[in-house]
């Protein structure tokens, strides 16, 4: 019996008893005298159980089925062992097809002492937050984040990840390390499917600042630029270095939740290598960006379109000079090239070293040996 159950039985008992008054008993339960009235008779009738509320005992008509609440404990437990609360949600809608609220999750796994796992997160230094850019592909924010994606399946890897500044829009690929390569043939995707993106904002790496003292001048001599932002310069984008994590706190961000998300995800399908890893990617984000992507303040893009007189491929590659010899030949790694008569010895030349293998020479834009970079589908197309 409730309380409020209980305190109506002991007043209509004692009203029954003739105890207590009519009047008295109303203004005790705030109840008019005819409502005390019907009271009393039900209880003279069928004793207290009549003074109980109706629905009492009774399972409400929203209640959570019990199999459905067994189904995700089972699955709490099981599949999705280790993912937070809000993404256990998300997957139970979209791949489970169990239409619950994330408040009702929630309720079923506590009372089951099943917490969310929450990321640490430590007291900062204050800072005044950069609004995002207005239009998207204005910038992009770019990093490496090495974790161990498969957990004990395998071991460490990084996923080298682009977000849009205004947008939240997310791109990955997954590497060994942290390397040129991996931001090269990153950005390449996005070029060719999105256009040339503004700006790139990054960390002061060797990787994109070219040099191991990487903040300061040597000996009053600029160091010379990376090959990040050799490429970016010709692509008529620019490249941003950032002086500390939290000025491109939204790609740091993103790696947290990729390392609360992604490592989930991939624990649930099982993934075992860089292999497996690259191939979930893509449905991974895919739900991803269907669930953080927003609407740019500004309709107008901030891609640049591919109208350049030269392949893509001749641009994200490393780019090194070479003297030609006298017998008009050129050396390249072990491998010997021969040039064109017309090239003068002494004069300098351009190796474009691509990531599929191949090797171009060139005076200028003009290709004088080696292999000629093939068209990647799509390219000198208008990109949206």
């Amino acid at each position: 019996m409730t309380p409020g159950a209980q305190d109506r039985f002991n007043i209509i008992g004692l009203l029954a008893e003739r105890e207590i008054t009519l009047e008295e008993a109303a203004q005790a339960l705030q109840l008019s005298p005819r409502q005390v009235e019907r009271l009393r008779a039900a209880y003279n009738k069928a004793g207290h159980t009549a003074l109980n509320h109706g629905n009492q005992g009774r399972t409400p008509a929203h209640a959570t089925p019990p199999e459905v609440r067994d189904r995700i404990i089972e699955l709490a437990t099981g599949k999705y062992a280790g993912f937070n609360h809000t993404y256990l949600t998300e997957l139970l809608v979209a791949d489970e097809h169990i239409n619950v609220a994330r408040a009702t999750v929630h309720r079923i796994l506590h009372a089951a002492h099943i917490g969310s796992p929450q990321p640490t997160r430590r007291r900062s230094q204050h800072r005044v937050k950069r609004p995002r850019r207005e239009r998207a592909g204005a910038m992009l924010q770019m990093d490496g984040s090495t974790h161990r994606w498969c957990e004990d399946r395998a071991g460490k890897m990084t996923i080298i990840s682009a977000i849009d500044d205004a947008t939240s829009r997310l791109w990955c690929i997954g590497r060994e390390s942290e390397d040129l390569e991996g931001y090269m043939r990153l950005l390449r995707s996005i070029i060719l499917q999105w256009g040339i993106p503004g700006s790139i904002y990054t960390d002061r790496s060797a990787l994109a600042a070219g040099a191991s003292n990487r903040f300061k001048m040597v000996d009053k001599i600029h160091l010379g630029p990376s090959q990040l932002k050799r490429a970016l310069t010709e692509l008529g984008s620019i490249l941003i270095l950032a002086n500390s994590a939290e000025a491109k706190g939204r790609i740091e961000r993103s790696n947290a939740t990729l390392q609360d998300r992604l490592v989930s995800y991939l624990h649930s399908v099982e993934a075992q290598s860089l292999r497996d890893l690259n191939f979930h990617l893509t449905p991974f984000l895919e739900h991803h960006n269907s669930r953080f992507v927003r609407p740019p303040e500004s309709s107008t893009p901030g891609w640049k379109t591919w109208d350049l007189p030269f392949l893509i491929d001749d641009v994200l590659c490393i780019k090194e000079s070479r003297v030609v010899a006298r017998d008009h030949t050129v050396r390249v790694f072990g491998a010997t090239y021969r040039i064109s008569l017309d090239v003068v010895p002494g004069q300098l030349v351009m190796v474009h070293r691509r990531f599929d293998g191949s090797t171009g020479i060139f005076s200028g834009w003009k290709l004088i040996a080696g292999d000629a970079a093939s068209p990647a589908p799509g390219e000198g197309r208008p990109v949206r």
